[in-house]
Parts: C-alpha cells; sequence; structure tokens
C-alpha cells in the first residue's frame, strides 16, 4: 500500500529520487536509489554491469510483512529500525554507515563488504563491526518467535546478560571468521 515514486532515466541510469512503499507493518524509504549500467563489456552478466547506489533512511520493518516468502518470520511483528548506505555493482557491494536496532537491546553499527553476488554461498563476505550488542533474552525471544515455539538458551549463556562484539569477521557463509 502506499508506494510512492518519482523516477528519471537515460539509456545509462534510473534515477529514483522519491520511492518509499509502506507494507502493513513497515515503512521503507529509499529516496535517491540509483541503477546505473555499464556498457557491455564482453559476456559480462548484469550483475557486473549494474551499479547500484541504494540509501536507506529510517527504515522501519517488520519482518512479518516478508513471512509470505520466508515462513518463519512471520510472527515477528517489532519492527527493525534500519538506516544504511549501499553502492558498488550488484556482483560487490559495499555497506556503508549501517545501523540496524531491533527491540530494546540489539544494535549493530557496521560496514560491510559483499564480493561475488549473485551466488551468497561462492561470495566473499567482509565486515568491521563498530558495535554488536544484544542482550540474551532478547536473543532467547527472537529465536523462538523463528520456531514458533519457546526456546531457551543454556543456563551459562543466559547468565552472560548483554553481549558485545566489536572487531571484524571474514569469509565466506560456510566459513566465517571474526577477530
Amino acid at each position: 500500500k502506499n508506494l510512492k515514486a518519482k523516477i528519471t532515466g537515460t539509456p545509462q541510469d534510473i534515477q529514483f529520487p522519491v520511492f518509499s512503499v509502506n507494507l502493513p507493518e513497515s515503512e521503507i524509504n529509499l529516496n535517491n536509489l540509483t541503477l546505473r549500467f555499464d556498457t557491455l563489456k564482453g559476456n559480462q552478466t548484469l550483475a557486473e554491469r549494474l551499479n547500484v547506489t541504494i540509501p536507506i533512511d529510517n527504515a522501519q520493518i517488520s519482518l512479518a510483512d516478508f513471512g509470505a516468502l520466508v515462513p518463519e518470520l512471520k510472527n515477528i511483528h517489532e519492527p527493525v529500525r534500519v538506516n544504511a548506505r549501499i553502492s558498488g555493482r550488484l556482483a560487490s557491494l559495499r555497506g556503508r554507515d549501517i545501523r540496524i536496532a531491533y527491540g530494546k537491546t540489539v544494535q549493530m553499527d557496521a560496514e560491510l563488504d559483499v564480493n561475488g553476488l549473485p551466488n551468497i554461498q561462492e561470495s566473499f563476505i567482509y565486515a568491521q563491526i563498530n558495535k554488536l550488542q544484544a542482550s540474551t533474552a532478547e536473543i532467547q525471544d527472537f529465536v523462538s518467535k523463528i520456531n514458533n515455539k519457546p526456546f531457551l538458551l543454556p543456563k551459562e549463556v543466559h547468565r552472560l546478560g548483554s553481549v558485545n562484539y566489536k572487531g571484524n569477521i571474514s569469509g565466506f557463509l560456510s566459513n566465517l571468521v571474526a577477530y
């Protein structure tokens, strides 16, 4: 509901000075979204030719709105607040000024590079995590909502209370290393 867009374009790019959509429980604003197509060189794929600039400003995203695509998310109605600047070719995206918050305690401030898309299993990921924090109680509640049944962390983990991380994570999804 309530899709708003202003579109301008040339043979090389498409710009969206205004782009916002309201889903039943989400508000997403991607104003100044830009898609730029490089000239075809050899047998490049669309992911190698398409440059994107995606500014995400004060998005309020309810994961439940995506429950039709990912059924495990249908019970998560609390908003995820997102701010970020995503840019680069689809094959190698950069996320800057990424700030994500969920509930009362889950927060992340990070920079992210992903190379090798669209095949996520073969993509190399590098993330500089400036701040990642969550309470064990909120993690436990989140997992319960995904599983749609009660979930209890081991008492040793629950006693940690709040978990904080600062550092970097790199590798492939099947083999990530944290420093």
